[in-house]
């Protein structure tokens, strides 16, 4: 670590080691081990690059808007490629990207920069993405195309739905029925069957026949047990909200609610903010326009009621915590299905009042760090009076004026 850390710092220099943590800033954290280095951002980079409504603001596409102009990307990629040479010169470096059908121009920019680089060794991108999202026009495909055009080696995996003997291998797996995979042939058949083999909807099946009871265990016989023909009868969706959905709508109203307002700010959350809207909802009554923001009546501690539902979903596997204040969607799926909870008509004025909610409740540096959400979701609904104008511009203007410090140099 301590050659990396001396590589980095030679690469990049005193003037620019800032101006790269605020689109790495993985990287305050490698120079606080170097005790000779005051790395003076290190928190206020920390706290705007946590996650919090799923998508931070694309740093390269800001830098440009902010005003650095192209001279500043260019400034930006050319750093950040010093830095993937300093490692990769050490260490051989797998740097895999994720749902990149949704990744901004800038994003994709730079990892044309770093193919194209000959002079970073050992190092290897994985791209994954939904091929029905990016088509011939999409910037993605385009990008692809001219890599291969460069000669740039590029090597293509079409991850296709599971085979009928894969689901049933995962089933007997599931069920403790290793070396018995004849016994669930029936039942991997219908799945595959309902499902098309598509992982996510075979996990999502099984869940929901074992919610629907048709899937129990028998102390009796120390084993699982189904009927094959009840199974077979259970309705499957293409469409895998309307059973997650149909999942959710299982669960009492207050629970719900907690789930549709989660989903509302986005795929990355703060259980503190879900709390401090249930909270102060129920102060200002607010709940009596907006039905997704009530919760029981008869709870004396909201706080410790929103906890328990917080853990509940996390032992679901619905959402997954990342801290102790932060967790997220396990799958945008299920924040989709949350999402449809909400009635149409409803969800403009939801999102608008859960935004004045947390401008009025939560103090200047929790807003600060929420500052995105916040004006996004208080933008969902025109104000009514001159004072809500003022203040929805005024949180608006702070938004603005924090993404342009994100990108500032």
């Amino acid at each position: 670590a301590a050659r990396i850390i001396f590589d980095i710092k030679e690469a990049l220099g005193e003037a620019d080691m800032e101006f790269v943590a605020r689109a790495m800033p993985g990287l305050d954290i490698l120079f606080s081990m170097d005790k000779n280095h005051n790395f003076s951002s290190r928190q206020s980079i920390r706290r705007n690059s946590r996650r919090s409504s799923g998508r931070k603001p694309p740093v390269l596409d800001h830098l440009y808007m902010a005003g650095g102009g192209k001279e500043a990307v260019n400034r930006m990629q050319y750093a950040i490629r010093r830095v993937m040479k300093a490692i990769c010169s050490n260490l051989s470096v797998v740097f895999f990207v994720d749902d990149l059908q949704w990744a901004d121009t800038g994003s994709l920019e730079l990892i044309q920069c770093l193919l194209q680089d000959e002079g970073i060794p050992s190092l290897m991108i994985v791209g994954a993405y939904r091929s029905d999202a990016v088509l011939g026009s999409h910037p993605l495909a385009l990008l692809i195309r001219e890599a291969e055009q460069l000669g740039i080696t590029i090597t293509t995996l079409q991850l296709g739905n599971l085979q009928p003997k894969a689901v049933q291998s995962i089933i007997a797996e599931a069920l403790k029925m290793e070396g018995e995979e004849g016994k669930v042939e029936n039942l991997a058949h219908i799945v595959h069957k309902k499902t098309g083999g598509n992982p996510y909807f075979v996990l999502m099946f099984l869940t929901s026949i074992y919610d629907e009871h048709m899937l129990k265990y028998n102390f009796g016989v120390m084993s699982w047990v189904w009927d094959d023909k009840a199974v077979e009868q259970q309705l499957m969706t293409s469409n895998v909200s309307t059973i997650l959905a149909n999942k959710l709508r299982r669960f009492d109203l207050p629970t719900q609610n907690v789930m549709k307002v989660a989903s509302c700010i986005g795929s990355s959350f703060s259980t503190k903010v879900l709390l401090a809207v249930f909270e102060n909802s129920a102060k200002q009554a607010v709940y009596s326009r907006n039905r997704s923001l009530s919760f029981s009546q008869e709870t004396t501690d909201i706080s410790s009621s929103i906890y328990d539902v917080v853990n509940d979903y996390v032992e679901q596997g619905l959402w997954e915590q990342d801290t102790e204040d932060e967790c997220h969607f396990s799958h945008d799926q299920i924040q989709a299905a949350a999402h449809d909870l909400i009635p149409m008509e409803e969800r403009s004025s939801l999102k608008g009042s859960i935004g004045r909610i947390l401008m009025e409740c939560l103090d200047q540096e929790a807003i600060d760090e929420h500052i995105f959400e916040i004006a996004s979701l208080r933008n969902c609904e025109p104000p009514s009076f001159e004072e809500e104008r003022y203040a929805l511009a005024k949180i608006n203007v702070r938004a603005g004026l924090q993404a342009s410090e994100n990108a500032a140099f």
